[in-house]
This record gives structure tokens, sequence and C-alpha cells, in this order.
């Protein structure tokens, strides 16, 4: 919640936006940008961990909607992608001292040795995906700790590595929030004792530069899994305004809808695998006949005169 109302200070949500989720499971961020986010704009939600990203895909399914792409992609995958997202959020794995309130594990788990470490994977996260955030874009970076290695010392690495700025927000003051400054670095912290809920951190920054250098990487061909298919009589019964989509259909039989600013999304970054999911499954294929997905009974798109 703290995400969604911080950059409802510095967005136009009402402006077409392509954004990124990378660490998004189990989908509490995701579902917060989906409620802000035009119709006509794209966000992908992102999960390394398969575990994971299955609980992802259930919680954008009961979402309802059909402008995003759910993805379980390793962040080295996003290097090929050049300067395409308006956002990106990170919420980074890290040493959790903010969950130990709530979980005594979490205590177990810290060292100052395992500080270090989750430090080095998020320089390795986020180095995977600044050259794809879009000049004058922002980046959204939080954790779920308070040291100084995971916090201020990765906002002010990231300035000195690329072409960002900080961003302050503001706050009311009854709610408890703490604004840290070490050098450029401003991170505004949720301390569990102090706020309504568990320990949080998080920055803002936008980019103010790109170079020609901009991780830019060779995109590796893959095969194309799936191919388009025009509105049928099972389409036009099932979704309000069918016109208004474009729909597919993976090799498996699976059939996805998505707004057509989605589908240009999973062309531009070439992703056409299993592990990406675009936009809601409605039905499956088997022979002649579409079996409807329970995704589709969710969608905010289902045809309310449909038969149930």
């Amino acid at each position: 919640m703290f995400l969604g109302y911080a950059l409802d200070q510095v967005i136009d949500w009402n402006s077409n936006l392509k954004v990124l989720d990378l660490c998004a499971a189990p989908g509490g961020k995701s579902t917060q940008l989906l409620s802000r986010l035009s119709p006509e704009s794209v966000l992908i939600s992102n999960e390394i961990d398969y575990g994971r990203f299955e609980i992802l895909l259930e919680n954008l399914s009961k979402w309802g909607y059909t402008q995003q792409i759910a993805s379980a992609k390793a962040p080295k995958e996003f290097e090929s992608i050049h300067e395409l997202f308006d956002l990106i959020v990170v919420d980074a794995p890290c040493s959790g001292e903010g969950m130990m309130r709530k979980d005594v594990q979490a205590i177990s788990h810290w060292s100052p040795n395992n500080v270090l470490k989750c430090q080095y994977r998020q320089k390795d996260i986020l180095t995977s995906v600044m050259g794809s955030l879009k000049n004058g874009g922002l980046l959204f970076y939080s954790t779920c700790t308070f040291n100084h290695e995971e916090n201020e010392e990765i906002g002010n690495w990231l300035m000195s590595q690329f072409a960002l700025e900080p961003i302050e927000i503001k706050f009311p003051e009854a709610w408890g929030l703490t604004v840290r400054r070490a050098e450029k670095a401003i991170v505004h912290m949720c301390y569990p004792h102090k706020v309504t809920g568990e320990g949080y951190s998080f920055q803002i920054f936008r980019k103010v530069s790109g170079t020609e250098e901009d991780y830019q990487r060779k995109r590796r061909t893959q095969k194309n899994l799936y191919t388009a298919i025009p509105v049928n009589s099972f389409i036009e019964t099932w979704i309000h305004n069918p016109e208004q989509f474009q729909y597919i259909i993976y090799e498996e039989g699976s059939v996805h809808m998505a707004n057509f600013q989605t589908l240009e999304v999973l062309e531009q970054m070439n992703w056409k695998d299993h592990k990406t999911k675009p936009g809601t499954k409605i039905a499956t294929l088997k022979g002649r006949d579409w079996i409807p997905d329970h995704d589709l009974a969710l969608s905010i798109q289902l045809n309310q005169s449909i038969p149930v």
C-alpha cells in the first residue's frame, strides 16, 4: 500500500505506461499497480521462483485484468531489453530484518555475512534491468530490512553507476515513517514500532539520461509457440466488447486474450515460451470444443449475460 501511495505522487496514471514488477510474488504490488494503470498500459509481473510464480498467477487471476504479462524469468533475461519501461519496481530479496517481529525463524537466518550476500545479489539484479528503464523513467527499489548495506549503500551505489536522481516522498506525519539520508541516498523507513505494519524500506529514483552502452544485449531468437486467431462465436458470446482485444492460441491449445498493447510488448521482448503468460487465459481447445477457463470467470471483461 505504501508503494501505491508513493507512486501516486510521481506518476501520471492516465498516461500509457509500460511497467515491470521484477520480483512480483505473491502479487500485492502487481495488483496495486493494475488498479491504477490506464486500460492501454501494460504490466509485466515477473517471478524467478517457479513455485512462487504459481501463487503470483493465482492472484493476478483473481484481479481479472487482461493488460498484464506474467513471466518466470531470471533478471539477466531482461538485459536484452533496451529502454522499454516507464517504471520498474524491484522489491529485492533481502536479509529480512523487517520480518523478525512476526517470524522468529527470520532471526536465525540473519548474519553479517548474509547481509553482504544479499547486497551482492541486489546489485546483480539491479544491473540486469537498468538498461531497460527509459530516460525519465522511475525505479522503485524496496527491501524488508533496515541495515545500511542493503538500503543507503545500494542507493548511493546505484547513483554512482547509473544516471539517477533520488526522489523524496511526503507522507502524513501521523503515519510514522522515518526518512534516512546518507550522501545522496534518501531512504523511506517503515519501522514496525512506528507504523501499523511490518518493517519495510524504499527508495525512488528517476533516470535522468542514458548512454549508447546502456547494457543492450543481442536478443535470443525464440520459437514462436502461439498464433493469432480471429474473433469467433465463442469469443463473441463470452467477452464484453471482444473487438477491443486480440486473441492467441498456444501449441498446447490454451487460448489467451489481451489488449493490443500487451501483445505488442510481448513481441518487443521476444518472449514466446511457456514461462510467459500474457493477458487472461480464457479457454483450452480440445478437438473442436472450447473449454472455458476459470480465469475467464474472474475477468473484468466477462460478458455478464453469459450462461452460468
